[in-house]
């Protein structure tokens, strides 16, 4: 037997506009000494960058796809770079929201660099 998750377009909505809220004051307290990044040059960056995160604090979209490394994320004024760049910073941040593979990519980009912190 196969059951429907009943999907609730307005709660998915808040919590996504809840959540760059709260963001948006972790990179604020971040910015000071740290390199910030968003993680994935996809729909989901292009959506909160779209809707609140404040680009002009991000220094730049991180993913493992060369094809679309040194390319300008759609829609944003964000370059896509090779996540190596990460390796030696001294204070970096990383904004990571991509679902299913989050573990994945936070043990990518912590043995990249260990000091990295995960938003």
């Amino acid at each position: 037997m196969i059951t429907h998750a009943i999907f609730d377009v307005d709660v998915f909505f808040c919590d996504i506009f809840d959540d760059i809220t709260l963001l948006n004051k972790k990179i604020d307290k971040h910015r000071i000494n740290s390199k910030i990044y968003f993680f994935g040059a996809h729909i989901f960056s292009q959506f909160y960058l779209s809707n609140g995160i404040n680009n002009l604090n991000i220094d730049g979209i991180l993913d493992n796809d060369k094809s679309k490394q040194n390319l300008r994320l759609y829609g944003t004024p964000c370059l896509v770079k090779n996540p190596e760049i990460i390796a030696k910073d001294t204070d970096v941040t990383v904004i990571l929201r991509a679902g299913a593979y989050n573990d994945e990519i936070t043990k990518q980009l912590i043995k990249l660099n260990p000091r990295c912190k995960i938003l």
